[in-house]
């Protein structure tokens, strides 16, 4: 059967894709309109959470304030080579602030060097941090110099260190599933642009999954959703 005949089959509603949905509204030229836009566009699509700029936390947990999205934002980003002390002072503000999802970054740098021990120790203080405060935490692992070999290795750091999601490419997901073992939930943060690698995405294991335009996409799942009730709706009742 093909994956995303199988989702749409367990995909009942509007919600049920929905929340399976991010929106980043990250781009460093955005001005305060454009980041109330974007949030704007995220609360209109409904999407399970929204990722800002940690300078604008504070303005999205005000917009997002009695709301079922969560608001997010990014700790040690994009690449991860701020110091360990850094990344917890941000993590922690974040947190103090009312994120409820935290993004981060291993430190690239120290990942290629196969330092892996430094890796670790930076994830596990997050992740206690995170866990403490009831957060997620949020590992990427989508960079174009990451083997294979160093995904595997990440993946397993962040297994120990009771991250709730990995973030990886679409292409990484049979990779993530094998490795992860349900231990850590998957994330897409990239690869997905059409409803059909979406719907196929969450067949593969996906539990979360960033697209650039959820407003379309999801107006095409409510389109599909429809045409599938019309055709059901016509079918001719059964006889004996």
């Amino acid at each position: 059967m093909n994956p995303a005949t199988e989702t749409a089959v367990e995909f009942k509603t509007y919600e049920d894709l929905a929340q399976r949905l991010e929106y980043a509204v990250l781009r460093p030229d955005f001005t305060d309109e454009e980041v109330s836009d974007g949030i704007q566009r995220g609360q209109t699509a409904g999407v399970a959470c929204i990722t800002v700029r940690p300078s604008d936390l504070d303005f999205a947990v005000r917009m997002l304030s009695g709301t079922p999205i969560l608001p997010a934002s990014t700790a040690g980003y994009p690449e991860g080579g701020q110091t360990t002390g850094v990344k917890l002072y941000e993590a922690r503000d974040l947190i103090r602030r009312g994120a409820k999802e935290i993004e981060t970054v291993p430190n690239l740098g120290k990942l290629l060097s196969r330092q892996f021990q430094h890796v670790e120790t930076e994830l596990l203080q997050m992740g206690r941090s995170c866990l403490e405060a009831g957060v997620t935490l949020k590992v990427i692992l989508d960079h174009p110099r990451l083997t294979e070999d160093l995904k595997v290795i990440g993946m397993k750091i962040c297994k120990r260190c009771e991250v709730t999601f990995v973030s990886l490419p679409a292409a990484d997901l049979l990779l993530g599933k094998r490795v992860l073992k349900d231990v850590c939930r998957m994330k897409v943060s990239s690869g997905v642009t059409t409803l059909d690698e979406v719907l196929a995405a969450c067949a593969g294991g996906a539990e979360r999954l960033h697209v650039e335009d959820p407003i379309a996409l999801l107006a095409e799942w409510r389109a599909r959703l429809d045409a599938q009730r019309a055709a059901s709706d016509a079918e001719p009742p059964l006889t004996n």
